[in-house]
């Protein structure tokens, strides 16, 4: 195949992205942010139908399953035009010990499928997310900071990042095209079907203690309440993929991306239960996953009496995800500052701010309600003076 070269600037080339996944949170967002750059081509790729079709006929759509391995070579004549690569998939298996492998497959059936059959590929950007830091195996010994690579060694707990970033490193090795890769912690952002969506979980238990009149209890204990958290934006978070898949000096690192605001659950929840005008309510440590399996019918009722749209909600939502979100009793720092000192500039100061274009966009959806205005309640809290919340 005959080699071709781009001349010009790389934010003014016209470019092919390969979004892998269209269907989630991620790939939506990142199809939206190059959608509105104006001078990306954008090949959309998901196992299956995509179920929000809402994009311009810059996009082109192709089913296909990455868990076999020609998969590429079989749109060998779509794909080959492909500059980027942007990944932000896994496959969710039962067993801990069956995701590292299986992911890893996927992976390897993109990467080396693509850099036979696209000659200008130059860029995969993909996402690790907190668990590249074993988090979501307990504690760990320092801020997360990003950390110096140790190549791969198994052990009990290892997780499909880390053989991803491995296999990267090595395959890139003496070729043309490059990687990097980022961390964000909790993502917060606009796909109301995401079954791990937590500002969604946020949303429908305070819209049931608001149909309940109770206090909106923190799931979790004082020392859950007090931990301090640091989100990330999921338009950030694409705005970033974005930034790195062009910039030279980001080739071959790792970055974590946060917002820039670092808060503590205590204080962003008083927020959140003034958006939804319920009352503060000291912290239980209870589990969502289970409060939440009796609920269906209320929230049934909830959606009739408010003409919602999703009356299965509840069943939907995977609430262990807010167990385990709540559950942290760690501060948790992510350093985000190595990705700005190379030029990336984006923040978003209050992450409140975030849950709250979440909320939004589920009460123009009609997934919670438009409460009526000018009502009042009363919160009483031990941790909080007495206030009175207008809403608004």
């Amino acid at each position: 195949m005959e080699k071709r070269k781009r001349i010009g600037s790389q934010r003014t080339l016209r470019k092919t992205a390969l979004v892998i996944e269209g269907n989630n949170i991620l790939g939506r967002n990142i199809i939206n942010c190059l959608e509105a750059k104006g001078n990306w081509d954008i090949i959309i790729v998901s196992n299956t139908p995509l179920n929000y079709w809402q994009y311009t006929s810059r996009c082109e759509y192709i089913q296909m399953d990455l868990n076999k391995p020609d998969a590429i070579k079989m749109q060998q004549e779509k794909l080959q035009k492909v500059t980027h690569v942007f990944f932000g998939s896994y496959n969710q298996k039962q067993a801990l010990t069956d995701k590292p492998e299986f992911n890893l497959q996927l992976f390897e059936n993109l990467v080396l499928g693509i850099e036979k059959i696209a000659p200008l590929f130059e860029h995969i950007t993909f996402i690790q997310k907190d668990k590249a830091y074993d988090l979501h195996f307990g504690r760990i010994k320092q801020i997360v900071s990003n950390k110096e690579y140790q190549y791969f060694s198994p052990s009990f707990f290892y997780n499909f990042y880390s053989l991803q970033e491995d296999f990267l490193r090595k395959q890139s090795i003496g070729k043309k095209w490059s990687w990097t890769s980022l961390r964000p912690n909790i993502l917060i952002g606009s796909a109301i079907d995401n079954p791990t969506n937590i500002a969604t979980q946020i949303a429908v238990y305070a819209t049931l203690c608001r149909e309940l009149n109770i206090p909106m209890s923190f799931p979790g204990n004082i020392r859950n309440y007090e931990t301090t958290v640091h989100v990330t934006d999921i338009e950030l978070l694409a705005k970033s993929m974005e930034y790195v898949s062009l910039e030279d000096s980001c080739k071959g690192e790792i970055f974590n991306i946060t917002n820039g605001d670092s808060l503590r659950w205590k204080e962003l929840w008083v927020k959140i239960c003034e958006y939804f005008g319920v009352a503060v309510g000291e912290p239980h440590d209870f589990s969502l996953a289970v409060y939440m399996k009796d609920k269906n019918t209320l929230w049934k009722e909830t959606c009739e009496k408010h003409q919602l749209t999703n009356d299965n909600i509840t069943r939907i939502l995977q609430w262990s995800y807010s167990d385990f979100i709540f559950s942290d009793v760690y501060d948790i720092f992510f350093d985000s500052g190595k990705l700005r000192k190379l030029g990336f500039k984006e923040i978003e100061p209050d992450s409140f701010e975030s849950f709250k274009r979440m909320f939004d966009k589920l009460k123009a959806n009609h997934i919670i309600p438009h409460y009526l205005l000018n009502e009042y309640i009363v919160s009483y809290s031990k941790n909080h003076q007495e206030r009175v919340i207008q809403i608004t």
